[in-house]
């Protein structure tokens, strides 16, 4: 094979002319895509090896002086816009740089934090253990993190959270410290409510507790252990249903179903089951929880012990039912025998007139008359305020006899309506019952003017329900804020047996008052004597 003898830079030159930078370039360019060797090429070209070599150096020299350029470029743009603020420090803590977003919250330039400037921006209070901190990191070579004040462009003293780790030079040796700095201004005052809140449930004498939605305990503060009589440790991660009362197990399930649906529950009166298995009355109220992303993720409860307070009212309500069968009792047996005996005087009277033929007697009669129609009237009162003796079926005899004498009391409509019979062998049950219903026909005719009112006693498979509808003048507008005596008494003889009540428009006009509730049928040695509704 032919061998082309080797060129010397000092022949190219002397051979022709120098070439110029442009054709070196060209030349440069052209070899890199021949696939030549290179002193294949600079044969061909006529070109020197050395001057090939020195070219092709420099070209791999300027290219990584490119890339590196563009790699600082990226990496300052990257820093800049970086939500927190970056700065780098030399072995001796003096800032070497500081991104824009440093630069923009302190208001200041690089030239203001150089050096040890930038101790001016920590607060009198932190500076101290910051520094030393800061100082015993960087001589160590490990890892830097604390929280300190510092002073925001407006003058505003704000809290950081300020890390930083060591840097290093390509021989291993330091090079300083390279770090961030958040503001966790917003996070500290979170943190404090937070810590605010906390001693609040912690002090609170209420119950408070957080749950799942399954119904999964999450939260117990000290109230809850007083109430309830479980401590922390034996509650968290225990279902609701330990504290619920037998008879009433379905009750969580359905309130956790309405958290769920993002309603609130506000002071639903109930029965709890405490540890030692005595059964108490609270007040709830049950929120939703709600994370970060508005998503109701479990239920907050505040419970409040209204035992003592259910026991004085049921001692009241006792008094007050015990005077209603006292009066009851006065009114038939001295009332309506003073009544009879005046009844007897007038019938003696109108007799003797009309044996003598005086035109009194008819006004005698008259008077005789309506004496007769005040002991039927009064005698009624008398029933009302005290009850005849219940037997299995006396709800259903008392409603009846209700409605028959508050149709003749108030001259108006009141029927009593059932498709079958409703057994409530419960005494007491059966009496708020019945005064539920007393007192709904009492204000539909005294408040709602009405004239027709049916009283409704049905049953279910799980519940009954009794309902007073009337065709008065129905709800005020103002009602939600003005609601009366009789309302409340009623919803509490609701409450007292476990019963829900309702108050709502009855179609184009009047009033509905519903009360649900469940019949469960007493033990056989409860039901063997027969009271007097109170």
């Amino acid at each position: 094979m032919h061998e082309f003898p080797n060129i010397t830079e000092s022949q190219e030159v002397s051979g022709r002319k120098r070439r110029s930078r442009e054709e070196i370039q060209r030349l440069m360019v052209e070899f890199e895509s021949s696939g030549l060797r290179q002193n294949e090429f600079c044969r061909k070209h006529g070109l020197a090896l050395s001057t090939l070599q020195r070219q092709l150096k420099k070209r791999r020299l300027d290219a990584a002086a490119t890339v590196l350029r563009e790699s600082e470029k990226r990496l300052r743009e990257l820093a800049d816009n970086a939500p927190v603020m970056i700065w780098i420090t030399d072995d001796h803590g003096n800032v070497e740089f500081a991104n824009r977003t440093y630069l923009n919250y302190f208001d200041v330039t690089l030239a203001d934090v150089v050096g040890q400037r930038w101790k001016d921006l920590v607060h009198p209070d932190d500076y101290e253990s910051y520094s030393q901190q800061f100082l015993a990191a960087s001589i160590a070579r490990r890892s830097f993190r604390s929280e300190a004040r510092g002073r925001r462009g407006d003058g505003e003293w704000r809290w950081f959270d300020c890390w930083a780790v060591p840097r290093t030079t390509e021989s291993g040796g330091a090079a300083g410290m390279v770090g961030c700095i958040a503001d966790i201004t917003e996070r500290k005052r979170a943190e404090e409510r937070v810590r605010e809140l906390g001693a609040i449930v912690e002090s609170s004498d209420d119950a408070i507790l957080g749950k799942t939605l399954d119904g999964i305990i999450t939260s117990w503060n000290k109230g809850a252990e007083r109430i309830y009589g479980y401590a922390e440790n034996e509650v968290i991660g225990q279902p609701i249903s330990i504290l619920v009362a037998a008879d009433r197990q379905d009750e969580a399930p359905e309130m956790l179903g309405r958290v769920a649906r993002g309603e609130s529950i506000n002071h639903y009166e109930t029965v709890r089951r405490r540890k030692d298995g005595e059964e108490i009355y609270l007040s709830l109220t049950i929120s939703p929880i709600r994370n970060w992303e508005g998503r109701i993720v479990g239920a907050s409860s505040v419970a409040r012990d209204i035992t003592e307070r259910k026991r004085h009212e049921q001692e009241i309500l006792a008094v007050s039912e015990h005077e209603q069968r006292r009066i009851g009792q006065d009114l038939h047996d001295d009332l309506c025998q003073r009544l009879a005996g005046i009844r007897l005087m007038a019938d003696v009277l109108q007799r003797d007139l009309l044996a003598k033929a005086k035109p009194e007697a008819e006004q005698a009669g008259m008077i005789a008359a309506r004496i007769r129609d005040a002991i039927a009237n009064t005698k009624n009162i008398a029933r009302g305020l005290s009850p005849v003796a219940l037997e299995s079926n006396g709800l259903m005899d008392a409603l009846q006899e209700l409605a028959e004498n508050s149709a003749k009391l108030f001259q108006i409509t009141c029927e009593f309506r059932f498709e079958e019979c409703v057994l409530v062998d419960d005494n007491t049950v059966a009496m708020h019952l019945y005064r539920i219903a007393q007192e709904a026909v009492t204000n539909a005719v005294k408040h709602g003017g009405a004239k027709e009112i049916v009283i409704h006693l049905a049953e279910s498979e799980d519940k009954c329900i009794l309902t007073i509808t009337d065709d008065g003048r129905g709800l005020p507008e103002t009602f939600a804020k003005n609601q009366g005596t009789g309302l409340h008494i009623m919803k509490y003889r609701a409450a007292t047996i476990g019963a829900s009540l309702d108050v709502c428009r009855a179609g184009g006009r009047g009033i509905c008052v519903s009360c649900s509730f469940c019949n469960q049928p007493r033990p056989k040695d409860s039901q063997t004597n027969a009271v007097s509704w109170m």
